[in-house]
């Protein structure tokens, strides 16, 4: 794809199917480009869809570029605080496949990452990038399924505690969210919302001020007062 004004619009490369497979032979062939991908991924048979039920199509794509924007936002401003981010990319994310104690349900979050700031140590973070393609209902069963794995599946990863990130289109959704999300962790010696939920949407941030992601956009579920991501 070509930028329709010459030096004022960012190009953007695309490769085809032929293209992936000419460079996964030459990657085959000791070629050293792409070396952070696993040596058993194939990038020329990698495809949008990532499985037969969910093909390519534009909320799918919609899905990843908001993934990914976040991510980028999130590498820029971390850089700029000194801050080391470790994150797999998107291709290694079904390593962090969730099985929630008690049901065995395995679900996906859309990624896994950390940020290690120094002299305090390493916050752990899951995402989940909410287009309001599922029900309020199935996502607060989600939410559950979190804590559930927070309280009870300590010994099944290599961390004690960790985040939940929920970004939406649109902040009136993301109220949504909170508000189903407001039950999980209370019972009846614990008034208080579980408070590794958090909250924010896409027009908090985006790639021209990257710094805002780190900045007070974040939303407990059962508080009106915005916080800081670190």
């Amino acid at each position: 794809m070509r930028p329709t004004k010459i030096l004022t619009e960012e190009i953007v490369y695309s490769l085809g199917k032929k293209g992936a497979q000419l460079l996964e032979g030459l990657r085959r062939n000791g070629e050293k480009f792409l070396d952070y991908l696993k040596p058993e991924t194939d990038i020329g048979e990698l495809d949008w869809g990532e499985s037969p039920k969910k093909q390519i199509g534009w909320p799918y794509i919609d899905h990843q570029l908001g993934v990914a924007t976040f991510m980028v936002c999130l590498q820029s401003a971390a850089d700029k605080k000194g801050i080391k981010l470790n994150w797999d990319g998107h291709f290694n994310r079904r390593d962090y496949i969730i099985k929630t104690p008690g049901d065995g349900i395995n679900f996906l979050p859309d990624a896994y990452f950390s940020i290690e700031i120094p002299e305090k140590g390493i916050a752990h973070h899951y995402l989940e990038f909410d287009r309001g393609s599922v029900s309020l209902k199935r996502m607060r069963e989600r939410y559950f399924r979190y804590f559930n794995y927070w309280k009870y599946g300590v010994n099944k990863r290599t961390f004690k505690h960790f985040r939940v990130l929920t970004i939406t289109h649109d902040p009136d959704y993301m109220n949504s969210l909170r508000k189903i999300a407001s039950e999980v962790g209370r019972n009846n010696s614990h008034q208080s919302t579980w408070k590794a939920l958090l909250f924010t949407n896409v027009q908090s941030y985006n790639l021209n001020h990257t710094k805002n992601i780190l900045e007070a956009i974040w939303y407990y579920a059962d508080e009106e007062k915005p916080v800081i991501l670190i």
